[in-house]
């Protein structure tokens, strides 16, 4: 994990998977419901003196916000598709 001197940039990097970096810059917008999952996941570290950390590793775990994406392009595209009929 690297942080910028003013704890306002946080990166995590790891060797394999995707994705390969996570960051989270706390002086740059994010979508409320993106820093809310962005937050829960950073409030879930803690140390453990073993070769795979699984908290930091969840950090890199996109399908909460692939999902959540999906299911409001679902719903835009019905009402979307509802209003032209």
């Amino acid at each position: 994990m690297l942080a910028e001197r003013t704890f306002q940039k946080f990166m995590f990097h790891r060797d394999r998977g995707t994705p390969l970096r996570f960051t989270y810059d706390r002086t740059k917008k994010y979508a409320k419901e993106t820093e809310g999952s962005i937050l829960k996941k950073l409030n879930l570290l803690k140390y453990e003196d073993s070769e795979f950390n699984t908290r930091i590793n969840n950090l890199f775990d996109v399908k909460e916000i692939v999902n959540r994406f999906y299911d409001e392009y679902k719903r835009t595209k019905n009402i979307l598709h509802t209003a032209t009929d």
